[in-house]
């Protein structure tokens, strides 16, 4: 059973063949085509394109983000007292390093905040999605924290080892 002819706005002519094939003539550039060549080559591009796009659909989460920026600053203060022999007072002095990011914000565009105890201990702190103390989820704070001098007292900041050896945990 033939069902007619019927004509689609990309101007091709279709009409099931006896096989059970579509088949169809191209009116604009006078080919013969078949259905299923032109259905599994539209399928192989949105295939190809769905392929693409999912790879490009994996996101850095603004709490992977407030944690990488912490690392990142602290090894500049780690840099900071290699050189200068003493703790930086503020990010504000921290060097850039090439061929990073050098940000001292966290994943919510807010700055870090940056603490030096009395006894040394070094703290950045991110107050979390909603910017203020506390919270769950998203909205908790995110605080790292390491000792700036050994138990005897000498500069533990500045050593090859420190963001390994002197975090508190």
């Amino acid at each position: 059973m033939s069902e007619p002819p019927v004509v689609y706005s990309r101007q091709v002519q279709l009409a099931t063949c006896r096989f059970g094939w579509k088949t169809g003539f191209d009116k604009r550039t006078g080919r013969r085509i078949k259905f299923g060549e032109y259905d599994m080559n539209r399928a192989s591009l949105i295939f190809l394109a769905l392929a693409f796009f999912s790879g490009c659909t994996d996101r850095i989460t603004p709490v992977e983000m407030t944690r990488t920026a912490m690392t990142e600053t602290f090894v500049r203060i780690n840099l900071y007292a290699e050189t200068n022999k003493a703790i930086a007072p503020s990010l504000d002095v921290l060097a850039k390093r090439d061929g990073y990011v050098n940000r001292t914000t966290d994943g919510w565009n807010r700055p870090l905040q940056y603490r030096v105890a009395q006894d040394g201990i070094i703290t950045l702190t991110s107050l979390g999605a909603d910017g203020k103390p506390g919270g769950d989820g998203q909205d908790a704070d995110i605080s790292v924290s390491y000792r700036s001098k050994r138990s005897d007292g000498s500069l533990w900041v500045g050593s090859p080892m420190w963001l390994v050896e002197a975090e508190v945990k």
